[in-house]
């Protein structure tokens, strides 16, 4: 699975231009998807709705549990629930979408860590 990371299917060194592209798209899906999983309506960059399509991803975080202080952090209810815990938490949801990508892309567990960090890096840059 290590091995995996660092050589192609030819068993050759990775191009880095054509190991980076994807890389990047997908450090850029990571941080879309739990961008709009964490982060409230009003919450976003630009105070506008992280709501999704027909306030899709509001519904969503109203079903498992989570909710909001009154300066928008989340926080989750009374009776958390672990779902909850990892959306409240950007870096963690990153995680896990991380590893998620990483699997689905066919990669290993540390391009999801890569991901995850390159995701945190683009959230930190963006919100200072």
């Amino acid at each position: 699975m290590l091995s995996q990371l660092f050589t192609s299917t030819q068993g050759k060194p990775p191009a880095p231009a054509g190991e980076l592209a994807p890389f990047v798209i997908h450090a850029f899906i990571v941080y879309r998807i739990a961008s709009f999983l964490t982060f409230r309506s009003g919450q976003g960059l630009d105070h506008h709705s992280e709501s999704g399509p027909f306030n899709a991803f509001d519904k969503f975080r109203d079903l498992i549990g989570m909710t909001y202080s009154e300066r928008g952090a989340a926080w989750t209810s009374k009776q958390p629930n672990e779902i909850a815990k990892v959306f409240t938490c950007m870096f963690c949801s990153t995680t896990w979408i991380g590893f998620a990508v990483a699997l689905l892309s066919g990669k290993g567990l540390l391009y999801g860590l890569a991901l995850s960090t390159a995701a945190v890096m683009v959230e930190r840059y963006l919100r200072g």
